[in-house]
């Protein structure tokens, strides 16, 4: 996010947002980037997103980038820790809401569409949890082949850092071969969540030992994952509350 600064918008044109701070969301606009202010101008959109990749994650004039400029060995440090973000095309603003849910409320399925494939394009784990929050809005639609790519993972994208919702197991408890070549369950409830992964494993070795006991003879390899709804369920919940507070006239409040 860029700060606030009152000389530096003195100085800057709206061009100088359009050209180099298109994708960076902005504190006098309550954490909204250029993408919210024109959804309804789907060439813009289009044109910004032809930018290089490298020049749309520039993380430059970022409030983080500001604070550690003047100490470069803390900058390359939280570099190191993947501390340091790079920009996202599509960020959730101060009232949680992404470009990608005003799109739909605007019906700006143009702009939606290029943003999307963009998206799946730079394919990073960071826009996961902005999809997610999105989705009860995307099922609601028509048509919704464009996000098919999200549920799965294709076998040639490697295991971590995609931002697809498919993700792996990786777990030496884990049986390497089946007697079947899909098995799937769900899991509605946890005890603990902060060990939910610890559960889906407990009970894929659970099934596994049951079919020890029924000695059934497993000869196919199998790769183990798992598919999170945890964002889409907070995305639910988001989308009802916005509405009813915007029926009300009101809009989410933070206070310090």
């Amino acid at each position: 996010m860029i700060e606030f600064n009152f000389a530096n918008q003195v100085t800057t044109t709206f061009q100088n947002y359009v050209d180099e701070d298109y994708f960076k969301t902005q504190e006098m606009l309550f954490g909204k980037s250029m993408v919210d202010i024109q959804l309804n101008d789907d060439n813009s959109i289009k044109h910004a997103l032809n930018q290089s990749n490298d020049i749309i994650q520039d993380n430059s004039k970022t409030l983080m980038f500001n604070l550690l400029e003047s100490n470069p060995e803390r900058r390359q440090q939280y570099i190191d820790q993947n501390r340091l973000k790079k920009n996202l095309i599509v960020s959730l603003d101060f009232n949680f809401v992404s470009p990608l849910q005003r799109g739909f409320k605007l019906n700006a399925e143009l702009s939606i569409e290029a943003l999307l494939s963009k998206i799946f394009e730079i394919d990073s784990v960071d826009y996961h949890h902005i999809l997610s929050l999105v989705m009860p809005m995307i099922l609601k639609q028509d048509d919704i082949s464009n996000i098919f790519c999200f549920f799965s993972r294709d076998k040639d994208q490697g295991q971590q850092d995609v931002c697809n919702m498919e993700k792996f197991f990786i777990d030496n408890r884990l049986p390497l071969k089946s007697d079947q070549d899909i098995e799937c369950f769900q899991l509605a409830t946890f005890r603990d969540f902060n060990t939910y992964k610890s559960e889906v494993i407990d009970k894929i070795v659970k099934r596994d030992k049951n079919k020890d006991d029924k000695k059934q003879e497993r000869t196919i390899p199998v790769e183990h994952t798992y598919l999170d709804f945890q964002y889409m369920i907070i995305g639910e919940k988001l989308n009802y509350d916005q509405d009813a507070l915007e029926n009300k006239g009101t809009k989410f409040v933070f206070d310090d």
